[in-house]
């Protein structure tokens, strides 16, 4: 392999620790409240997506392509079919339900404006948002003597 190819080559191992080390119910958690539906094949793909936005410095086709590689095979292969999943899935569930419940659940209004909602702005806010203390508390369920509790 050339220094070039070896470049562009996706190093799976990295990608791999990320998505381990990532909170992904904290992260389905988000999703969900937004009023994303987990049957989508857009849903997996933003969940991917808010794991890897920082490793990639927020350049949506540089993740797009990780996942296509990555997970993609059996769906789609390219970038493109990637970020339309990804809107679709937000379309679906309609841009101002989306602001209204995440805004409503974090207390602030994090989304503004428009009635449109792209994959990136939504996978930047999100992984943002995890940094946002006391976030886990109110996105997940928690466990109080064996009772699960939550307005989830």
């Amino acid at each position: 392999m050339n220094e070039r190819a070896r470049k562009k080559a996706i190093d799976m191992e990295r990608v791999r620790r990320i998505i381990d080390d990532s909170d992904k119910e904290l992260i389905t958690a988000m999703l969900v409240t937004s009023g994303v539906r987990a049957s989508k094949i857009g849903f997996e793909y933003l969940k991917i997506a808010v794991q890897l936005y920082r490793a990639y410095g927020g350049v949506m086709e540089k993740i797009c392509k990780v996942i296509a590689v990555a997970y993609a095979t059996n769906y789609a292969t390219n970038y493109a079919a990637i970020e339309k999943d990804m809107r679709k899935a937000l379309e679906e569930a309609g841009a101002r339900e989306i602001k209204t419940n995440f805004n409503r659940k974090i207390g602030s209004r994090v989304f503004r404006g428009g009635e449109t909602i792209t994959p990136k702005e939504y996978v930047a806010v999100l992984s943002e948002c995890m940094d946002m203390p006391n976030i886990h508390e109110k996105f997940c369920l928690k466990k109080v003597k064996n009772r699960v509790v939550g307005d989830n």
